[in-house]
């Protein structure tokens, strides 16, 4: 069984189909909750730097629609963010845009140097531009 690190370093390598040799059964569909949000995050993750933003885009909108019992968990607003960069690989600015906004009201508060953050920003405004 390939792991998903492993899965994520072979995509890093260049192996793009590396995430279709993960078994099915790691990527619970029908569960709510902590326990698959970060699973399904990492497929979504590794189908985004695989080239392939439409099977990545279904698993983050899988995890902003099932924010299970903790929608506060960063894998739900990180998911915005990530679905955004999906979009922009689709080039559906319209989308993107509203993914960015979407995290960047949700992270209003966090402090200014957050890694994440500053990227985003950035992100967001070469396409407001």
């Amino acid at each position: 069984m390939v792991g998903v690190a492993q899965t994520l370093i072979a995509i890093d390598k260049g192996e793009r189909t590396a995430a279709d040799r993960l078994p099915a059964s790691v990527w619970p569909r029908d569960v709510t909750g902590l326990v698959a949000a970060p699973d399904v995050y990492l497929r979504g993750l590794a189908y985004l730097h695989a080239a392939d933003p439409v099977r990545a885009m279904a698993d983050f909108q899988w995890i902003i629609d099932h924010p299970g019992v903790d929608s506060y968990s960063v894998v739900h607003p990180v998911a915005y963010v990530q679905l955004a960069r999906a979009h922009v690989a689709t080039n559906n600015m319209p989308k993107a845009i509203e993914c960015y906004e979407t995290f960047l009201d949700l992270w209003r508060d966090a402090d200014a140097d957050v890694p994440i953050l500053v990227a985003v920003k950035a992100e967001y405004a070469k396409l407001k531009n």
